[in-house]
């Protein structure tokens, strides 16, 4: 922004103003390498942000999109690889990458309750860039997702920039997520899993993720009623006051039999998993599991799950 002004006085003229192209222009990131600016917009929920390229330390690049409220946050991140097309070199999303280890984790959820051979039905309230469900997309067959996001704009940059695609296996809804819960509910909608990957523009109370209201006792066992009796809830929770903490578990000990979390070390993220009933799946299990799928599918040679750092995540109390 401080230097939009000047390299705009420095484009060519152009008689017609809206025939001036976009100037992506380069910029320096204490953190990285070179960063360009792709794009900019602005949202009426989350305000204006930018797409940006970014080289990383192994040369690797990275298509990030940023908040200008908030610009040491990058709401969502993608890897970048080089491809030919038309003879053209370009960069484009390399879909097999999760560039947020909490999806990591919300991804092995879906597995614990992935059935082969039918398919079943996931809901994502949170759609960012859509890596998470593309890539749950990727891992899962036939699994069938109903994405909701409530900003149009944020859905125009995943398709845009992000290469987020609709298919019969992925459906996105612009919808307030709340509304749609509840609908939902009051429907007698079920899926297998329910998955709350949410963002809260105020943390001044110390919660990140979710907003509040999604953690209200109406909201969190609308969520279970739209589970399958054998469903399973999956909660990405971004906090620093223990006390919430502590009152979101004790909500979430009312409506589920079966409950289990990891605290991720890098992040602040604790996600948890919540079962409708009793399960014989465990965390470790689980684990296993996805990294056989994303290796069989060859969607990557690495293991998703680090199985000797898994068991120090899990959180008992």
């Amino acid at each position: 922004d401080e230097t939009a002004e000047t390299v705009i006085k420095l484009a060519p003229d152009f008689k017609d103003a809206s025939q001036r192209p976009k100037i992506p222009f380069l910029t320096v990131a204490a953190d990285l390498g070179n960063v360009t600016v792709i794009a900019r917009g602005q949202s009426q929920i989350s305000g204006d942000f930018i797409i940006e390229d970014a080289e990383g330390a192994e040369k690797e690049w990275y298509r990030r999109l940023v908040f200008l409220v908030s610009q040491n946050t990058v709401q969502s991140e993608a890897k970048l690889k080089t491809v030919e097309r038309n003879g053209e070199i370009k960069h484009v999303v390399d879909v097999s990458y999760l560039a947020c280890d909490h999806h990591k984790y919300m991804t092995m959820g879906v597995s614990m309750v992935n059935v082969a051979d039918r398919p079943y039905d996931i809901l994502v309230l949170g759609l960012g860039g859509g890596g998470l469900c593309t890539y749950i997309r990727n891992c899962f067959p036939t699994v069938r997702i109903t994405a909701v996001d409530i900003d149009p704009a944020i859905y125009e940059v995943a398709t845009k920039y992000f290469d987020l695609e609709e298919d019969e296996q992925l459906k996105v809804v612009i919808e307030d997520g709340l509304d749609y819960l509840k609908n939902s509910a009051n429907k007698g909608t079920k899926y297998s899993a329910v998955l709350f990957d949410l963002d809260s523009k105020d943390t001044s109370k110390g919660l990140s993720c979710p907003p509040a209201v999604f953690l209200e006792p109406e909201v969190l066992s609308a969520a279970a009623e739209c589970l399958t009796d054998t469903g399973l809830f999956v909660l990405n929770f971004v906090c620093r006051v223990e006390d919430i903490r502590q009152t979101t578990k004790s909500k979430l000990e009312k409506l589920y039999k079966d409950i289990s979390s990891v605290k991720l070390d890098q992040d602040v993220n604790e996600i948890f998993f919540c079962w409708k009933s009793k399960s014989d799946n465990t965390i470790e299990k689980a684990a296993e599991n996805i990294n056989a799928i994303v290796k069989n599918r060859k969607i990557q040679e690495d293991d998703l799950i680090d199985l000797e750092e898994i068991s120090s995540l899990i959180r008992t109390k």
